[in-house]
């Protein structure tokens, strides 16, 4: 009875056949295939984490030196004034200028590196992984002030009070106009009272007093031993709870922070920024109304220099346009700007 059922088509003894012929006729191929991939993704592995963790510190550098070799957007504080002490031990190693668009392409292939390092992570030693985290940090330890001008609003508040015997959460920058932080501080902020916690404040003012390109580098010092700090205790705190300690490490230390850039004006002739330079923040809202009322070619031109720095050829060609048509239109920008900001 056994032996004539299993020579049935139909039933449970077909099925089984059914499912012994299917598990059966791959496994001469799959499993060799999938063995191998299996063999070779540690080596893969190793060689990805290794490449993003030096394609990540190259393009960090490159930004760091292309930032201090000459005065652009990367640095706002130094538009119009770039002493050597604010470019840093970077300056002079590049006589090329950083433009927007290489910025860009450098901050894209860094996104992409940290991506693959975090990923690639379990394939790095923790050596590797620390030294990475400790090299981006020095390297924008040394960089100049990059993207924004808040570092001089600190040093400034802490002039105030420590230098001037002002109260920071009283007066604004705009207080003490003779101070050497007072040209590097942003032109939207300078009558804005502090807002940062007494603490920090309090931190700054022997700093202050140390002059100003000290107490920069200072703020910088310590900001850099705080981040390191940081990925210490979230090393710490992987291990204690059993999680990989060099993925959350590298998922906090490589990350790129940078702060959000204020918008402003600035030109190398007169522009609406020069026009509100000691504008309050009532003005600045408006220039910024002004601005999102514009007609897009005229919105576009304006941004493009007086925001991110690009030169009047680099706007020409992102707009398809002559460079004369690119200085009509931001001569007419600013015009209408101006207008609108002294109604």
């Amino acid at each position: 009875m056994t032996e004539r059922r299993s020579m049935l088509p139909d039933g449970d003894s077909s099925r089984l056949a059914l499912q012994a012929a299917v598990d059966v006729a791959p496994r001469g191929r799959l499993p060799q295939w999938g063995e191998s991939a299996r063999s070779a993704w540690p080596m893969l592995r190793r060689v990805g984490g290794y490449g993003a963790l030096v394609a990540l510190a190259g393009a960090g550098l490159a930004v760091a030196i292309g930032a201090a070799g000459h005065s652009s957007f990367l640095v706002p504080s130094g538009r119009r004034h770039y002493p050597a002490w604010m470019a840093g031990p970077f300056s002079g190693l590049t006589h090329g200028k950083m433009t927007g668009a290489l910025f860009v392409l450098l901050l894209l292939s860094m996104c992409a590196a940290y991506g693959v390092a975090v990923v690639c992570s379990r394939g790095l030693h923790p050596g590797a992984a620390i030294a990475a985290i400790v090299g981006l940090q020095l390297v924008f330890l040394l960089a100049p002030p990059l993207l924004s001008t808040d570092i001089f609003s600190y040093v400034d508040y802490g002039r105030l009070g420590a230098v001037h015997g002002l109260n920071p959460y009283a007066h604004g920058a705009a207080s003490a106009h003779a101070d050497p932080a007072f040209p590097f501080t942003g032109h939207l902020w300078r009558h804005t009272r502090s807002v940062y916690g007494p603490p920090f404040t309090l931190l700054t003012y022997p700093l202050a007093a140390l002059g100003v390109p000290a107490a920069m580098w200072g703020l910088k010092l310590i900001m850099a031993l705080s981040s390191l700090g940081i990925c210490a205790l979230v090393w710490h705190c992987a291990r204690e709870r059993g999680l990989d300690p060099v993925r959350a490490a590298m998922l906090f230390g490589l990350k790129a922070r940078r702060r959000a850039v204020r918008p402003r004006l600035a030109d190398d002739r007169e522009s609406a920024a020069d026009v509100v330079e000691e504008a309050p923040r009532e003005t600045a809202r408006a220039i910024l109304s002004a601005a999102a009322e514009l007609s897009l070619p005229l919105r576009q031109a304006l941004l493009l220099r007086d925001l991110q720095g690009l030169s009047y050829e680099e706007i020409a060609r992102a707009q398809g346009v002559p460079v004369g048509t690119v200085r009509s239109r931001l001569s007419a920008a600013r015009a209408a700007v101006v207008k609108r900001v002294s109604e």
